[in-house]
């Protein structure tokens, strides 16, 4: 039986899309999407800067140095932050669905996260204002799909990891989860989502 829901932020909650990142980065520096690519990917940078062991400042720093650019700090936070789209705090499912889960489950967010992003996300996403527990790699200092933070969730969700339903867009994330025992679902839509919840015994409405 399920006794927690726990949801990764984004791609099932936040829109997302990391294309627009690259547009800003090739704007300032020049380079090819590739280049931009393997300069952020060399040594695990976004992943030092979402797992908390630099902060903003000395990402900024890095970044500016890899990509030979000089940007400000509003200037790094207009690129970094161009994921988001500001008029889509609606978000992929709608706060409803999560209040409405939240008032008969304990809800939990998990996801890999850093110090700019979730400084966007926090305020604008009122689904996190029904959560009972946000974990986030930049806080907790491990990152998906380390089994640590998966161990973290289900202590907090206080329940076993079978009794834990969790869904994520990233696959390698899914599988992870299922590996740490949890009940683990690939999230391709609302829809999709729906029925998984009712398979378990768990309504979700209209």
């Amino acid at each position: 039986m399920i006794k927690a829901l726990i949801f990764d932020l984004g791609g099932v909650i936040v829109p997302i899309d990391f294309t627009q990142v690259y547009l800003r980065f090739e704007a300032h520096s020049g380079l090819t999407r590739e280049e931009i690519r393997a300069r952020l990917t060399d040594a695990n940078l976004v992943m030092e800067f979402e797992c908390g062991r630099l902060t903003e400042t000395e990402f900024r720093g890095e970044l500016n140095r890899r990509l030979g650019i000089a940007l400000t700090h509003a200037e790094y936070q207009d690129s970094w932050n161009a994921l988001f789209d500001p008029a889509a705090t609606a978000g992929i499912l709608p706060e409803r669905f999560i209040a409405d889960l939240a008032a008969r489950y304990p809800v939990l967010a998990l996801s890999n996260n850093n110090e700019t992003h979730f400084n966007w996300v926090g305020p604008r996403y009122r689904h996190l204002n029904h959560m009972r527990h946000v974990i986030l790699s930049h806080r907790f200092g491990q990152a998906k799909p380390g089994r640590e933070i998966y161990d973290e969730a289900v202590r907090l969700a206080g329940c076993a990891p079978g009794e834990c339903f969790f869904t994520d867009d990233g696959p390698a994330y899914v599988d992870a989860a299922r590996a740490a025992g949890l009940d683990a679902e690939l999230f391709t839509g609302e829809a999709a989502l729906r029925e998984h919840l009712s398979r378990r015994g768990i309504p979700t409405g209209a």
